[in-house]
Formats: C-alpha cells, sequence, structure tokens
C-alpha cells in the first residue's frame, strides 16, 4: 500500500482573502489509477430523521465555524507550521471520527436538514466503498470540478461565488485503500465548497497540515455523547419518564453512547419495572453485545481479543497491569493496536504511568465475556490486579479488583489491609459493598476484620448498641494481656471508648487507649493514631473535660485534613464543635459548623453512585456530613436548600446507621417542610420520632430543631405537650443551657404586667451564655422584646430587638425570627423605618418572611376571602393593642372583636396573632 505524503501547496481555491501558501515539496511517483468504466452512483439523498435525532445546539459551533470560515486564535500553532507558511486560511472542513454507534450519521443528517431549511444547496455523498475513486469523480459528479493546470474539465457553477455544502459519511472505508483521501478532497474542492466529513477512524495521511492551518477542525469524538438534558428530551420524546437515579445510571453504563441509549429506551417503555431494567442495564445487554460484536470486536484479531479479555479488568489500564494480567510482554503494543476512538478504546497519559481507557459498555462486555469463556482465567486476572494495586497503596482498586474476583477470602485479605484507611478516608462504599456482598455474608460472618469494620462504620454513636456489644466482646475475648501491638487492636480500643457509657467504662476506655499511645501498631499508622487520639477526647468529653478533649480534637482536625482523612476530619469537627458548645462556647462552636461547612465544595454532590434511591445503597459520607453541615447553615440563613439530596441520604441509611449523618439530614427535612406547611402533622411526629429516639447523641441538632418543634407541638398538641418537650430539653441540653432557659419563659409566659418580667431569661441571654447555637441567643432577645411589647415597655422592646438583629446579622441567622409563632416578623413589621442602619437588614427578613428554604413553595391553595371589616381588624394586629383597645377604636363591642378574629385565624389557618401576621405578609394582605 502507497503511502501519500502531503503535498507541499495546500490549494484553497474560491476565495480571494485568504490562502495557505506552502513551499513545494517533492511527492513521490503516485501510480497511476484507472477509473472503474462505470463510475458508481456516489450523490444521494439526506438520510431521512431518525428516533434518536434531537436538536443539539451545544453541537452547532462548528457548522457555524464553517459557514463563516473562521479560525480561531491558537488554531495555528506555531512550531507545527514554519513561520511564513500560513499567512491566513479558512475551515473548509469540520471532521467527526468516532465509534460505531455514535451518532455521526444522525448529527450529519441533522445538520443538512438544518443548512437546506435556511436555503443552503447540500449534497449528500456516498462514501466510495473502494479507494479507486478519484476526486475528480466526486467533484464531477457534484458538479463541479476544480481547474487542473491550464484548462478547465468542466463546470457548472465554478466561481458564481455561491457556497455548497458536501456531506460525506463513512469516509474512512475508502481511506483505508486510498490514504490521504481527504487531504486530495479538500485541495482539490472547487471554490466555495465546505466539506462535512465522518468516520470511525481519524486521516492519518494527508491531514496534518491542513489542521495545523486551521483549514481542518474535528470535533472531539467526546461531545457527541448525550448529556443530561439532552437524555432527558430524547427519553420524552419517546414518551420515557426517567427519573434523575434512572438518568444517572444511564448516562454512567452507557457514557452517553448514543446507540447504547438507543437499544435500552424502547425496552423502558414497554416495561412493567423500568428502574430494575435501568439498574439491570450494560454493555452486555444482548442488542449491545451483539452491536459490539459486529462492529466493533469483529475487526480484531483473534489473539488480540484473547489479551483484551483478560486485561480488561478495569476502566483504565496502566500498561504495567496490562502486562501482569495478561503475562503478555507485549500487552501495550497489543492495547495501542486497538485503541482508537473507532474501537472505544483511547490512549491516556497520567502522571505515573501510561495507560489505555476502555469505554464502559465495552468494558461490561468484555469483563462478561471474560467470565463466560474461562472463569478460572477471569478471577485469577482479577486477584492479580488487586494484589497489583495493594502494591501501589491504591486501596480502593485493590478492594474493587478483590471483589471482582468474586473470592469472600481475598476480599477479607484486602478489607484487613485497607478497609480503615478507607473508611477514615471518607470513602466506605466500597467497604459497606463488601460487608453486604452475600459471600461475604455466609462465608466471612464471624471475621474479626469485618466486625471491627462493622463497628467502625457506626462508631461513635452506635444506633444498635445491641450488636455493636455483642461483635465487641467477639473481638475483645480472644486478645491476649498486651495486644495493641497491631493496628487492629487499637482500632478495637478505640471502639471500645466509644461504645463506653458509665463513667467507669469511660475511664477503662480512656486508660486502655493511654496505654496503647506507644504501641506499633499506632505509631506505624498516622490513621490509626489519628482515630485513637479521636477516641480519648471522646472519652475526655464524657469525663466532663471539655477543654481537654477540645483542644484533643482540634489537634485531630488539623492533623486529619492534611493527610486526607476526610472522615475523621469532619468526625473531630462535629465532636470538637459539641465539645464547645458543652461548655458554653457557641462562638467557637458556630467558627467549627463554618469550617466543616466549607470543608466540600458547595457544589459537590454527596450521593455516590447512581442508585442511591435504593435503601442501603452507599453514600461517600464524608462529603455527606460537609454538606449537611453547610445545608443546615443555609436554613439558618433562610438560604435555599436541596431536599432532594436530603431525601437520597436518609434513604440511603434506612436504619440510621451514621446518626451523625441521617439525624440531622431528617431533621432538616422535617424543617424545611414546616416552612412550606405551617402545621404539618406527619412532621411534627417525624420530628417527635426523631429527636425523642437521638437527642441524647445529637444534642446540637435538638438545640436546632428545639423552638420549632415547641411551637408545633404547642399548636397541634396543646400548652401541656408542649411542656413535656421543654422537660425532654432539659434532661438533655441541661437546666442551665439558655435553650431551656428560653422554652421556659415561652411555656410559663409572665403574667401581664407583672414587674420584672423576663428576667431570668435576660440574665441568662448574655454573650457568656451557655448554650449549643448562637441562633439561640437571638432567640432569647427577640422574646425579650416580645415581653416588654406586651408589658407596654415600647423603649425597650426597641433595644431589645435591635440587639436581636445586630446579633442576627453577625451571625447571619435570619430564620429565628421567624420562629415562636413569626414573633420577631410582628415586632419588625411594627418597627420597619425606624431602625436606622438595621433598617435594610430587617427588610431582608420581611422579605424572606414568606419564602420557603427548601423548594419553591407549591401554590397556596384557595383560601375564603376576608370581608371588608375583617381586612380592617386584620391591619391592626402587627401593633401592640388589646382586643378592648382595637373595640373602642372601632366603635364595636370587645366580643364582635373577637368573632371577627376567629374569623381570621379560621380563614388564614392561623393558630394565633402572631402566625396571623405572618401569613397575611406571605399572602399580600398587609
Amino acid at each position: 500500500m502507497t503511502v501519500h505524503r502531503v503535498p507541499a501547496q495546500i490549494g484553497l481555491p474560491g476565495t480571494e482573502q485568504s490562502s495557505v501558501a506552502l513551499p513545494p515539496v517533492a511527492l513521490p511517483p503516485v501510480p497511476p489509477v484507472t477509473p472503474p468504466a462505470v463510475l458508481p452512483v456516489l450523490i444521494a439523498d439526506v438520510p431521512a430523521p431518525s428516533a434518536m435525532e434531537l436538536e443539539r445546539p451545544r453541537l452547532h459551533d462548528a457548522l457555524h465555524r464553517l459557514s463563516d470560515g473562521e479560525v480561531r486564535a491558537g488554531e495555528v500553532r506555531a512550531g507545527e507550521v514554519r513561520a511564513g507558511e500560513v499567512r491566513a486560511s479558512e475551515v473548509r472542513c469540520v471532521g467527526l471520527w468516532a465509534a460505531a454507534g455514535s451518532g455521526k450519521t444522525t448529527l450529519l443528517a441533522a445538520w443538512a436538514r438544518r443548512l437546506q431549511r435556511a436555503g443552503e444547496p447540500v449534497t449528500w455523498v456516498r462514501a466510495p466503498m473502494s479507494g479507486q475513486v478519484r476526486p475528480a469523480d466526486v467533484w464531477r459528479q457534484v458538479g463541479e470540478v476544480r481547474q487542473v493546470g491550464e484548462g478547465a474539465l468542466a463546470s457548472g457553477v465554478s466561481g458564481d461565488g455561491v457556497t455548497r455544502y458536501v456531506f460525506i459519511d463513512e469516509l474512512d472505508r475508502a481511506e483505508a485503500d486510498r490514504p490521504g483521501l481527504l487531504g486530495e478532497l479538500v485541495r482539490s474542492a472547487p471554490g466555495g465548497i465546505r466539506l462535512v466529513v465522518a468516520g470511525r477512524t481519524s486521516p492519518g495521511v494527508g491531514v496534518t497540515r491542513l489542521r495545523a492551518a486551521g483549514a481542518l477542525v474535528d470535533v472531539p469524538p467526546a461531545d457527541l455523547a448525550f448529556d443530561r438534558t439532552e437524555l432527558t428530551a430524547l427519553a420524552a420524546r419517546q414518551r420515557v419518564l426517567l427519573t434523575e437515579e434512572e438518568t444517572t445510571i444511564l448516562l454512567q453504563r452507557t457514557a452517553g453512547w448514543v446507540t447504547g441509549l438507543a437499544l435500552i429506551l424502547p425496552f423502558l417503555r414497554g416495561s412493567d419495572d423500568p428502574a430494575r431494567l435501568v439498574r439491570d442495564f450494560d454493555g452486555d445487554h444482548p442488542a449491545v453485545s451483539g452491536f459490539l460484536r459486529s462492529e466493533v470486536i469483529a475487526g480484531w484479531a483473534d489473539g488480540d481479543e484473547t489479551t483484551l479479555l483478560r486485561a480488561a479488568v478495569t476502566a483504565v489500564i496502566p500498561v504495567d497491569l496490562a502486562v501482569a494480567v495478561t503475562k503478555r510482554a507485549d500487552a501495550g503494543a497489543v492495547l495501542d493496536r486497538l485503541a482508537g476512538p473507532g474501537a472505544l478504546i483511547v490512549r491516556e497519559s497520567r502522571v505515573e504511568t501510561a495507560g489505555y481507557r476502555i469505554h464502559p459498555v465495552l468494558l461490561a462486555h468484555l469483563q462478561a465475556e471474560a467470565w463466560r469463556r474461562d472463569a478460572v482465567a477471569a478471577a485469577a486476572a482479577h486477584e492479580t490486579a488487586a494484589r497489583w494495586f495493594e502494591r501501589r497503596s491504591d486501596g480502593t482498586d485493590a478492594l474493587e479488583q478483590a471483589l471482582a474476583a468474586r473470592s469472600p477470602g481475598l476480599v477479607d485479605e484486602m478489607l484487613d489491609t485497607v478497609g480503615v484507611d478507607l473508611v477514615l478516608r471518607g470513602t466506605p462504599d466500597l467497604v459497606l459493598r463488601a460487608l453486604a456482598e452475600p459471600a461475604a455474608l455466609a462465608e466471612n460472618s464471624g471475621s474479626p476484620v469485618a466486625a471491627t469494620l462493622r463497628l467502625l462504620l457506626d462508631a461513635p454513636y452506635f444506633p444498635d448498641r445491641g450488636r455493636a456489644g455483642h461483635l465487641l466482646a467477639g473481638l475483645t475475648a480472644p486478645l491476649p494481656t498486651g495486644a495493641g501491638t497491631d493496628a487492629r487492636a487499637v482500632v478495637i480500643e478505640a471502639l471500645t471508648a466509644f461504645s463506653a457509657v458509665t463513667s467507669d467504662e469511660i475511664r477503662n476506655g480512656l486508660a486502655g487507649l493511654l496505654a496503647a499511645r506507644n504501641a506499633p501498631g499506632r505509631r506505624a499508622d498516622l490513621g490509626v493514631d489519628l482515630l485513637a487520639a479521636t477516641a480519648e477526647a471522646w472519652c475526655r468529653a464524657g469525663l466532663g473535660e471539655a477543654a481537654q478533649a477540645e483542644a484533643g480534637l482540634r489537634m485531630v482536625t488539623v492533623a486529619a485534613r492534611n493527610a486526607g482523612y476526610t472522615w475523621l476530619f469532619l468526625l473531630a469537627g462535629d465532636l470538637a464543635a459539641t465539645a464547645a458548645a458543652r461548655r458554653g462556647d457557641w462562638a467557637r462552636a458556630g467558627l467549627i459548623d463554618d469550617q466543616l461547612a466549607l470543608a466540600t465544595d458547595a457544589q459537590a454532590h454527596p450521593a455516590s453512585g447512581a442508585g442511591t434511591s435504593v435503601p442501603g445503597v452507599p453514600v461517600d459520607r464524608a462529603a455527606a456530613r460537609a454538606w449537611v453541615a453547610l445545608q443546615i447553615r443555609r436554613y439558618e440563613r433562610c438560604e435555599p436548600i436541596d431536599p432532594s439530596v436530603l431525601e437520597r441520604l436518609v434513604r440511603a441509611d434506612p436504619m440510621v446507621a451514621d446518626s451523625g449523618l441521617t439525624v440531622p439530614a431528617q431533621a432538616l427535612l422535617a424543617l424545611s417542610a414546616l416552612a412550606a406547611d405551617p402545621r404539618p402533622r406527619s412532621e411534627l411526629e417525624s420530628l417527635n420520632r426523631l429527636l425523642r429516639e437521638n437527642a441524647v447523641a445529637q444534642p446540637r441538632v435538638l438545640s436546632l430543631c428545639c423552638i420549632p418543634w415547641f411551637d408545633l407541638t404547642g399548636a397541634l398538641d396543646g400548652r401541656a405537650e408542649a411542656r413535656r418537650v421543654t422537660h425532654l430539653v432539659e434532661a438533655v441540653l441541661g437546666a442551665d443551657s439558655l435553650e431551656v432557659v428560653l422554652l421556659r419563659s415561652i411555656a410559663y409566659p409572665p403574667a401581664r404586667g407583672r414587674h420584672g418580667a423576663g428576667g431570668a431569661l435576660e440574665a441568662a441571654a448574655t454573650l457568656a451564655s451557655r448554650c449549643w447555637r448562637g441562633s439561640t441567643l437571638v432567640s432569647a432577645w427577640i422574646v425579650l422584646a416580645g415581653i416588654a411589647e406586651e408589658n407596654a415597655r415600647p423603649a425597650e422592646a426597641d433595644a431589645r430587638l435591635v440587639r436581636a438583629l445586630r446579633l442576627a446579622e453577625q451571625l447571619r441567622v435570619e430564620r429565628v425570627f421567624l420562629a415562636a409563632g413569626g414573633l420577631g416578623v410582628v415586632l419588625l413589621v411594627a418597627r420597619i423605618g425606624r431602625l436606622g442602619d438595621l433598617d435594610g437588614f430587617a427588610s431582608r427578613i420581611l422579605t424572606l418572611a414568606g419564602r420557603s428554604p427548601g423548594e419553591t413553595r407549591p401554590a397556596q391553595a384557595p383560601v375564603a376571602r376576608l370581608t371588608e371589616r375583617e381586612r380592617e381588624l386584620l391591619r391592626e394586629l402587627p401593633f401592640h393593642q388589646s382586643v378592648a383597645d382595637i373595640a373602642r377604636k372601632h366603635n364595636v363591642s370587645p366580643n364582635t372583636v373577637k368573632t371577627h378574629l376567629r374569623n381570621i385565624y379560621q380563614k388564614l389557618e392561623a393558630t394565633d396573632r402572631a402566625r396571623a401576621v405572618v401569613i397575611a405578609h406571605e399572602r399580600g394582605l398587609l
């Protein structure tokens, strides 16, 4: 086969404004090509629209550039073309090179129809099956032929200044017989011709300088993949409604590969269980496998296919790993030979090693086929890969390969080696999956490794203490005296300390940890050492040594974050915030909260994998903890939160195994629902169950919820039940906590006109007060302002409200003004415009009062209209006036006012005056 070199002169006729001038280069003699006696008909109709055709504006850029002839800065690169060779150029050709089934023909046809609708001349050329067809033959049939030498062969419209678009699909078939065909086509194209070509493999001859000059622009193969928006639109056109999780699964399994999506969507439309069909779909689906065998694998040599079946143990295959699993020194050469967009394998360079990435559709097919052909060899390949990754300290891939090998013994071995490290680094998903494997449950149920990891995943809260005690007893019983010389023994000491309840147990746990401080297993592993230090701080907090506990936890947070132990960093940070709150330092606790909230990118999605809506499917708990901490801060600031992600986190942990994550998520869901529906019975029941069962382990969550919980209980179940809430809060947070003093002031309001009303609350509401969240201090001053207002002390009410506003502005906790029946909102309404520099902040709070912190509030159901008299009386409610005062003002009896107020409350679905004012503001009645 003769390879033609790039001609020295690339002529781009038909444009006087731009040209490519390259110095002449001698060409080797080209054997004469005898054209066939009868030329095949190359011109065809543009293909009819397919079911997969979709408007894809993000791909129109290349077509626009072709029509504009635009060469962008930087596309003509120094070093590829010598100085002076390129004076000016224009885009003459767009190429799409991608694997079979990527949607190239569909996209080309859509572009052609788009141009036709715009009135542009378009010609569709059927790619010649043989390279014996010359470019001149193509242009003759198109109707234009370039001038050759001094004479013109023929020209129907040559030189008429009209731009004509010529589309050629599957050009690579002709390029195989005639290398350099695309370069010849571009060079010989008559003036005004714009080429759009496609094929499975990019031409390797005759196009380098065209690309360097900007005359040829390639659309990256990855751009052809469907994205989330396009998949959702395509499914809707085929009358398939995909959930968010199903969309994510399909995109992960197919990487947006068009044929894979085209094959699965019809099955979904007729399926009784589309969710299960989506979860089971991958490259081993019969329809997909058939396509891959015929269109991709059929061109491989038998030896190459066997090599790739062994090498395809992971998506990215380093060459060294390929050599190890295939036992072939030339495995890298085989992969390189098969690589290319048309083979769904691409070369990928990484810092540490070169490798090859296999498309997920092809990978799933190859792995399933390897097990079908030789299960023993497939298992051995995965075991070799597991040990290869283990030697390189890549715990995630090592455990992944052990699971793929389907060997419980190998899984247990890898869990022993890397399991603790994976949990501490915040990537426990694989560990959870390994522990949930049926084989692991059957063969390794009594394994000390599995028991240790199950306990670690539940630490430090241990929602199922019976199970935790049973597992710990099994772990500690066989340990000899003085054990603690290996890492697992130190981990067991830490778990024992976390599980301690009584003072004696806590002291014993602390003593065991202190005795193991210099143990080799602790000193040799930084993660284990930091875990033990966290357990020591946990014990000191349990013994009332809050300052020492907080100091130890601060050390752990710094070291853990620097070393990449994300889960441990977040756990220690949360415990440090709790320790700070226990000793009354709410400012320090708030600062730590902000640090935790910023620990994970706000845009990061904490739910890993696509199936997190399925109970029991793990999540990235480290990212999720930081994300929930961020959502709590957003909730306190009346900023939007994402209930859908919270719901997935809760569904992923139905047994509340990780209460430090799931309880705050559940609480935030309930609080968000309260904003959308002021009196939801279901949310009260949820709060009752959640807080009564988990408040002891999560005191800061109780502090966040205590006022809304108290309000809702009083509104739906009466004051007596609300007072029981106060007793529970007192038992958990302490009788001297500001939360309890505040709730007592609300539950047992002082008699009106009583001198010194609210004195106990005012004495407790200082910057040195012992409270679990800074927002509680703001709430206290709002309630104090309400007490002063109720007792006709307007100047004192003003001063207290201003103090609450300043604190809220500093702490960014606007939501507290909406609590306590909207008392803060009522007080602000009566004073807006005379709060000085705080007027802007107060106006923001009033604006936020009608918004939900989560999703947009659903439209209000039709409500009964207020009469004119009821509207008049409603306008009196924001001001401090008694019923008698209002009656005198309107010349009616107090009973008449009471009747109208009852009607107002009923129509607004309000429980009291404060709530009626808030609802009236929300509905624009005030």
